[in-house]
């Protein structure tokens, strides 16, 4: 998958993230693992295992974790149903 929207302009509020997607005139509302997902897509299309791996590592996880990856999994299934990533042919 990868960024699905080009730049995304956001900004951070305390604890929160706001993030407009220019081509729904949507602002959204974001939580800090999507924001790194984003962050992570913007640098370059990954897998969905690309993603859980790095995520891991980023969040200090050495061993398989099912909570992490079924919440991967959910936000990755909210990021593509807002427009903000896209799968990769």
């Amino acid at each position: 998958m990868r960024h699905g929207a080009g730049r995304l302009p956001s900004v951070r509020w305390g604890d929160a993230n706001f993030v407009f997607h220019a081509e729904s005139g949507q602002t959204h509302l974001l939580n800090q693992t999507c924001m790194d997902l984003l962050d992570l897509l913007g640098q370059a299309p990954r897998t969905l295992e690309d993603l859980y791996r790095l995520l891991r590592a980023r969040y200090g996880v050495d061993d398989e974790d099912p909570d992490l990856r079924e919440a991967l999994d959910s936000v990755v299934r909210v990021l593509d149903t807002l427009g903000l990533i896209v799968p990769l042919p």
